[in-house]
């Protein structure tokens, strides 16, 4: 993680006394309901562009927004669900299976997002907020034909995102949680691997009084 951002987040947590609060910041059976907004972008094209390196096997970079719910089972833990639109773009190389010449293509799938998903508030260090889960992705359309049908005309993939965030929420109030996530994603054809960032804002607990 870069230095500075290391230290806005630092920052950040001591501002809102998150750090050294005694109080929990969920309780059993709270329910959270937000916005999400959130991108990512594979190694390999992240180095193509600040270092100009030559690009390596296939890419992906990717931008989705929506809504995202978590269920509380106890104070530390929970189950997160939701609905996400999301658009990918993929890009790779292959051998024309009628020229034998190497070639590049690009997909570019527009998909609807199932995320289900168990994350964990570290007890006495609630700040901190770790998880795994699973996406359904469900593409609606694809603005180009894959060669390598890369799942851009109706056929569902898998992504597995792996999420070390950071809780700004209230203890038994609402704001944002920022997650860092990596999240393979595989095809039928291959898996490439983006790393990105997440973002809650505007969460609302459900079973406040006065919601």
């Amino acid at each position: 993680m870069p230095k500075k951002l290391f230290l806005i987040i630092v920052i950040l947590l001591l501002f809102t006394g998150n750090v050294f609060s005694t109080e929990h910041k969920h309780e059993k059976f709270d329910m959270l309901l937000g916005l999400g907004l959130g991108e990512g972008i594979s190694p390999n094209l992240l180095l193509f562009f600040i270092l100009d390196q030559e690009l390596q096997n296939d890419y992906a970079l990717y931008v989705e927004f929506g809504l995202n719910f978590d269920f509380y089972i106890n104070k530390y833990l929970s189950i997160n669900s939701g609905l996400l639109y999301r658009m990918n773009m993929y890009g790779y190389s292959y051998i024309d299976k009628d020229t034998g010449e190497d070639s590049d293509g690009v997909a570019l799938p527009l998909c609807l997002t199932f995320p289900f998903a168990i994350h964990l508030n570290i007890p006495r260090m609630e700040f901190l907020y770790v998880g795994v889960g699973v996406h359904f992705n469900v593409p609606l359309f694809g603005l180009f034909e894959s060669y390598l049908d890369y799942d851009t005309r109706g056929k569902p993939f898998i992504g597995i995102p792996i999420d070390l965030g950071f809780d700004f929420m209230r203890p038994g109030g609402e704001g944002p949680r920022l997650f860092l996530r990596i999240i393979p994603e595989i095809h039928r054809q291959n898996t490439v691997v983006p790393v990105g960032v997440f973002v809650q804002f505007n969460n609302r607990k459900l079973n406040n009084k006065g919601f």
